[in-house]
């Protein structure tokens, strides 16, 4: 009964934190155009894309670090920091020699501040879901959400251009970033160039794996603009975030299960391990059932008539997503025996099938080839992880 008490308030907490994006993507949608739906949809790519590059993967090796008893927290988020900081640097020195030759946008420098600022606080959620203080897990979490739903609303209502929101929204981000690491830093330079080597050794063996993490959310897109128009991607960007829902409920449930699971497998409880991953992939079967059901309703009464056209694609988008939540059942049991490695090749075979499977299918069949190439991803994923897990289960239940 506690168990599903803490299950439901993660979900909860989620759901209000999810709420805010879908809202800002629905906003647009009903107020402004496809096409600016579809152009803040680039922005968005573009940000996620920064944050996951400076993250990199260390948020798996700090959940597992401090899942772990008699470890110095505070070495473990300064290493994570400073980890996150030089990736900042390199990615800063890397845009910065672009713009050389391309004369980018100044916009491009403070998304990549925003985006260093909402990594820092990423982490140090990750404290508070092993405390299971649900409450500042989703506090910290609102904030950013909030702050940036406040922004777009902002603009909507003055009619500012929305690339305006980013320089809103970097101050409260920054505050908050700042005020973490200024809480949590630490000094004892021996041990924390030893985590960094243990985070540098973890999160580059991953690369190609967080790559493909986020061109699962942005081959599509980018497939979508490059071979149709940036209207058509505002229309595909709707219906994704509606179906972004179903990716929030599996996530959600990973906040707690994973947890769980690290520390039931440090007890040697194996069998509540995998009543676990089968409670996962059932309750996620069964959202994803439902919610194909009720969105249709959604679309039909509360965005402009055109959209309903494009209900077609949620059904297929909606089963890739249950495919990235039976992936999430199984994915952290390579986490716990260190061998996140192993993901590189499942991730870049399913993302080499997509970035093809997108080409060929949205040339022949339109907008749906795009929805179809995510699901041939997610479910190429899932299978060869699982595939991985079976192979290596002497060593996980040992």
């Amino acid at each position: 009964m506690n168990m599903i008490k803490k299950i439901m308030s993660y979900l909860l907490s989620d759901a209000l934190n999810k709420l805010f994006p879908f809202l800002s993507v629905f906003l647009i949608a009903k107020y402004t155009s496809a096409e600016m739906t579809g152009v803040y949809s680039i922005y968005i790519l573009y940000y996620t894309f920064i944050y996951s590059m400076i993250l990199l993967g260390v948020s798996s090796k700090v959940l597992m670090s401090i899942s772990k008893k008699n470890n110095n927290n505070k070495i473990i988020f300064t290493s994570a920091y400073l980890y996150c900081f030089l990736n900042f640097l390199i990615i800063f020195l890397i845009i910065k020699g672009v713009d050389v030759f391309f004369e980018l946008n100044n916009i491009v420098y403070i998304i990549l501040l925003c985006a260093l600022s909402f990594s820092i606080c990423q982490i140090k959620v990750l404290e508070y879901r092993v405390r299971e203080d649900i409450k500042l897990f989703a506090s910290v979490n609102l904030y950013f959400s909030g702050i940036l739903f406040g922004a777009i609303s902002f603009c909507l209502i003055l009619n500012i251009d929305l690339i305006f929101i980013w320089k809103i929204v970097i101050i409260p981000y920054g505050i908050l970033a700042v005020f973490f690491v200024i809480s949590d830093f630490c000094f004892e330079f021996k041990q924390i160039i030893k985590e960094i080597k243990g985070d540098i050794k973890f999160c580059t063996g991953q690369i190609l794996h967080i790559l493909s993490t986020w061109g699962r959310v942005a081959i599509d897109k980018l497939c979508v603009l490059f071979l149709i128009n940036i209207t058509v991607v505002g229309y595909y960007s709707m219906i994704m975030s509606l179906s972004l829902i179903v990716s929030m409920f599996s996530q959600s449930l990973n906040n707690y299960c994973s947890v769980y699971l690290f520390k039931m497998l440090s007890l040697g409880n194996y069998k509540k391990c995998i009543l676990m991953s089968i409670f996962f992939s059932v309750t996620i079967m069964l959202f994803s059932l439902s919610f194909m059901f009720l969105s249709k309703y959604f679309i039909a009464y509360y965005l402009p008539l055109e959209y309903i056209d494009y209900y077609y694609l949620l059904p297929i988008i909606t089963l890739a997503f249950c495919f990235q939540g039976f992936y999430l059942s199984i994915v952290n049991y390579l986490f716990y025996i260190d061998k996140s490695y192993l993901l590189n090749i499942p991730s870049l075979v399913s993302i080499s099938i997509m970035f093809v499977s997108s080409i060929v299918l949205i040339c022949f069949f339109g907008v749906v080839g795009a929805a179809l190439a995510l699901f041939f991803s997610w479910f190429f994923q899932f299978i060869l992880v699982l595939k991985l897990v079976v192979r290596y289960k002497n060593e996980i239940f040992s």
